[in-house]
């Protein structure tokens, strides 16, 4: 009876040391939820991003949650601003333990068959509701990929330069500085005077707002 004791009593200990291991070993696991609604350029950021995070950090466990223009890199046939579709990062990264899912709120509104869903994706109720819930019960960082800003054209505004300008206190028609033709004189809107500059680059002066802009 006392031999018997011992023996369950090592027993008990073993598998008490194995359950600190290996709550441990999960413990050393960061856990991040990638927060995605802002379309196309957010997502070939965030691709970029997650390759990075996991060749930094391999055993990292990554949820990627879309809702809003979030979802379209994982729509059917989608592809990146250079033409090039999504489905091989998509099944890269999946492949690497990465997860995807889709707000199905956004489906609805956009009346968006499901169907069209990339295969690695997994549709849940609500995308807001999904990254709450990974933060609140399941202890995951939340990162959210920054959007590149957008390209802004410069615009001046211009007049021929032979000799003849605008009267004073009006500007010449508006158009991109990439544009001007070669030997243009440019107006300077704050002083009301004119720059003279060729080429159509290098101009000083301030800068004009698109019409529109």
């Amino acid at each position: 009876m006392f031999k018997f004791l011992i023996a369950l009593k090592s027993l008990l200990l073993a598998g008490l040391m194995a359950t600190s291991l290996s709550a441990q070993a999960a413990d050393d696991v960061i856990k991040t939820v990638y927060h995605m609604s802002e379309g196309i350029p957010q997502a070939s950021r965030a691709i970029n991003n997650i390759r990075n995070h996991l060749a930094a950090d391999p055993k990292a466990k990554i949820v990627v949650v879309t809702h809003g223009l979030g979802i379209d890199f994982l729509l059917d046939g989608a592809t990146n601003q250079m033409e090039q579709p999504f489905s091989g990062a998509i099944g890269e990264l999946a492949a690497k333990g990465v997860e995807f899912r889709v707000c199905n709120n956004t489906l609805v509104s956009r009346k968006i068959d499901p169907a069209r869903v990339a295969m690695e994706a997994k549709i849940v109720p609500s995308g807001v509701a999904e990254v709450a819930r990974l933060q609140a019960r399941e202890g995951f960082v939340y990162l959210r990929p920054s959007t590149p800003p957008p390209l802004r054209r410069a615009w001046r505004r211009v007049t021929p330069s032979r000799g003849r300008h605008w009267p004073s206190g009006k500007a010449g028609p508006t158009v991109p500085w990439n544009e001007l033709p070669l030997r243009t004189s440019v107006a300077s809107p704050a002083r009301g005077d004119f720059i003279r500059g060729c080429g159509g680059t290098g101009f000083a002066g301030p800068l004009a707002s698109p019409p529109g802009g």
